[in-house]
């Protein structure tokens, strides 16, 4: 099994603390969202004045696992970004800085019951996904709207469309992980509580 995968699945949690565990889960993350932008961004997948981040599952990924956490990576991205398309028009920059920020709707999408199980549903992921991509759309044109740099929204829909399906297809493999999209919170609760009930378990059965 990669490093990676060991570091971003359930097994060893006994031997770190919650704090260094989501330290590490939250950089190797990060890493991933921003190496993956970085290939794609160099290698021009990006149009001159509307693109999208596919790291998005990455980012949201990270908000399901961590919650306010998330901000983290949202913004460590974001910056890439900003570097990455630092020659393009401020106006673009900005707008598409906004959008990837707007992911942060995330933080209120997970507190919905459906997303505070240990297995989240697909169409709830899928749900969840569709929700903060189109709102980051939505906050990406208007604000390109604002500053003077609009694009018709014909263009703007097909060319986010190719991206949307692009992380539409990263997001169903990642899920596929059953033990990736997992509110830590929730599961660390429900860890301790097994912990517990082994061990009323064990004063029982030695009484």
């Amino acid at each position: 099994m990669p490093l990676s995968s060991k570091i971003i699945s359930h097994k060893g949690v006994d031997s770190l603390s919650i704090g260094k565990y989501r330290t590490i889960d939250l950089l190797v993350l990060t890493g991933l969202a921003v190496l993956f932008d970085s290939i794609l961004g160099t290698e021009g997948l990006f149009s001159a004045d509307v693109y999208v981040a596919v790291s998005i599952p990455f980012i949201l990924l990270c908000y399901v696992r961590w919650g306010i956490y998330g901000i983290l990576p949202n913004i460590v991205t974001t910056i890439t970004h900003i570097i990455l398309f630092r020659t393009n028009f401020a106006g673009v920059i900005v707008a598409h800085s906004v959008g990837l920020m707007a992911l942060s709707i995330a933080l209120v999408l997970i507190q919905k019951a459906p997303m505070q199980k240990l297995k989240i549903r697909y169409p709830h992921l899928i749900l969840y996904y569709m929700i903060c991509f189109f709102t980051m759309m939505t906050v990406e044109w208007v604000t390109l709207q604002i500053v003077g740099r609009g694009v018709p929204v014909l263009s703007f829909l097909l060319y986010e469309l190719v991206n949307f399906l692009i992380g539409f297809g990263l997001i169903s493999l990642v899920s596929r992980q059953k033990d990736l999209f997992v509110p830590m919170k929730l599961y660390f609760d429900n860890l301790e509580k097994e912990k517990e009930k082994r061990k009323s378990d064990y004063e029982k059965n030695i009484r």
